[in-house]
């Protein structure tokens, strides 16, 4: 992605989306969307947040097409459905944690990301994060399915994950 504003989508009102929201309008300047379950709760966060499209409906907010990236802030056992629907339209995603329940599901979503030439480390950006973290202050790191994880620094410190 290039440096221009972006577009953003958020599905999802929970108390996390609501911090989210004041980061983005700080650093971003706006937001674009936003999807609940229930319309209500989406035109609420919509005012608050000075959101421009309120959605009932996650296949609308997917299909607007001056969304560019989706921000997923629901329960995660609903991440992997909704990050390949984001995906399969050519949406950049950025995931809470935990982005996947299995190893499995985030293989094919970096495989579909690659595949749409989207930046698929907008969704791993938290797995980094933590991993990160770990190595800072020794902490083992466990990873769901037996997966085995390297930690690799950079010449500038910047930490890739290998799984």
């Amino acid at each position: 992605m290039d440096n221009k504003k972006l577009n953003w989508g958020i599905i999802g009102t929970g108390w996390i989306v609501h911090e989210m929201g004041e980061a983005l309008n700080k650093v971003n300047g706006e937001i674009y969307a936003v999807c609940s379950t229930s319309l209500e709760k989406a035109q609420k966060y919509a005012k608050e947040f000075d959101v421009i499209n309120a959605y009932r409906d996650v296949d609308e907010l997917l299909a607007d097409e001056k969304v560019d990236i989706v921000y997923i802030a629901t329960p995660h056992n609903s991440h992997y459905e909704l990050i390949l629907q984001a995906l399969k339209v050519g949406k950049h995603v950025f995931c809470e944690k935990s982005i996947t329940v299995n190893s499995r599901q985030l293989e094919e979503c970096v495989a579909i990301a690659e595949e749409k030439n989207l930046d698929e480390a907008s969704f791993v950006e938290e797995a980094i994060e933590i991993c990160e973290l770990c190595h800072r202050y020794n902490v083992p790191l466990i990873i769901n399915d037996n997966v085995e994880v390297a930690l690799k620094s950079g010449a500038d410190n910047e930490f890739t994950l290998e799984i």
